[in-house]
């Protein structure tokens, strides 16, 4: 291949992939995963481990989100192995750590420990902010505890200081859930409110879903039903638009004690 042909088409590729980043944040999933179906076939032969690291961890993130588990690990798995290939240790941290987020969805918290340590050491020697900030808020959630909390705020810190919007509010998000956790309810609606409008503004519609059914949640167990049940509908309709039947199911449970008589509700022994 001639070498304008090789740059164009490494171009193409790379711009396929910021297409597919689009995509999954919009939470179009057949369009992203065509896209990064594409920009893998243009790169083969072109000795380009880099490019299609990329293109896979995207596809690997698209697949979570339709909770294809196992599909995805095994593209994150690509991912370091193609990161290692171009030595590209920024792209091989940012393997490691989806690869931990994936364990630590699909299976008991310990054996997603090592991959994340491991994700930590490779970011904080490359002096990677943003792979740290990301890692830490998954070893938050590992945790679970006091430990946790301390870990989400750090993490919150780290993207303050990087100016990143999304993460932020992803950080917040974690917080709140943190701190619901050690009972603090009113600091963790706070946090979710705070987030749930940055999400609104980006036009984020999954992590919209997400922050409306904890706040649904929350409100239930401040005894502030009219809330819960707006929040968690709102959870409903963005779940139904997406297709997220997990979602629905989670929302559904809180929302039908929501539209209950006080009386109701006592036999059911909600609060």
């Amino acid at each position: 291949m001639a070498a304008d042909d090789i740059f164009w088409t490494s171009l193409l590729s790379r711009l396929l992939v910021v297409q597919a980043w689009g995509y999954l944040h919009s939470a179009q999933f057949e369009n992203g995963v065509k896209a990064v179906e594409r920009a893998c076939e243009l790169v083969q032969g072109l000795e380009r481990p880099d490019i299609e690291a990329e293109a896979r961890l995207v596809w690997a993130r698209i697949l979570s989100k339709q909770y294809k588990h196992e599909p995805a690990l095994a593209q994150y798995e690509q991912v370091v192995a193609l990161a290692k290939t171009a030595q590209n240790q920024i792209l091989e941290a940012d393997g490691w750590i989806v690869i931990g987020a994936q364990i630590l969805w699909q299976t008991d918290v310990k054996p997603a420990q090592e991959p994340l340590q491991h994700a930590l050491n490779l970011c904080q020697a490359l002096q990677y902010k943003l792979g740290e900030m990301e890692t830490l808020r998954l070893l938050g959630d590992l945790v679970k505890d006091q430990e946790s909390v301390a870990y989400y705020k750090r993490a919150l810190r780290l993207s303050h200081l990087l100016g990143d919007v999304v993460s932020s509010a992803e950080a917040l998000g974690s917080l709140g859930v943190g701190l619901k956790l050690q009972g603090d309810l009113v600091g963790s609606q706070a946090c979710h409110e705070e987030a749930l409008a940055t999400f609104r503004k980006l036009n984020m519609p999954e992590s919209q879903e997400w922050l409306l059914g904890e706040l649904g949640h929350t409100a239930t167990m401040l005894g502030n039903y009219p809330a819960a049940e707006q929040y968690l509908t709102g959870a409903l309709v963005i779940a139904g638009q997406l297709k997220d039947v997990f979602w629905q199911a989670w929302v559904k449970l809180p929302l039908g004690g929501c539209g209950m008589s006080a009386e109701n509700r006592k036999k059911r022994c909600l609060p």
